[in-house]
């Protein structure tokens, strides 16, 4: 019974960030997807382009972050969700005068 409910939870969750693309960008992605047959190699440049440009409208780090703090009694660091830290040039805010 846990497993029904765990993979209900993760069609539901999966279902709000496809709802962050509208049903022609869902299409789109669907025969992307299709054509690329798990090879992204296998489309054109500008296709390739495109389908990355689909999957990072869908957040992917989001949900994967999302669906394990959801399924995992361990908290889930930041980085996860937002990745790292930008990396600070300079000390202070100084620009060295």
């Amino acid at each position: 019974m846990a497993r029904v409910l765990v993979a209900g939870e993760l069609v539901v969750m999966a279902g709000r960030h496809l709802g962050k693309l509208d049903a022609e960008e869902r299409s789109r992605l669907i025969a992307l997807l299709t054509r690329a047959r798990g090879r992204p190699s296998s489309l054109h440049s500008d296709e390739r382009e495109e389908l990355l440009e689909l999957i990072a409208r869908l957040e992917p780090r989001v949900l994967v972050a999302s669906t394990v703090s959801r399924l995992s009694p361990v908290p889930v660091p930041g980085r996860l969700l937002f990745g790292r830290r930008a990396r600070r040039t300079g000390k202070s805010g100084s620009d060295g005068r």
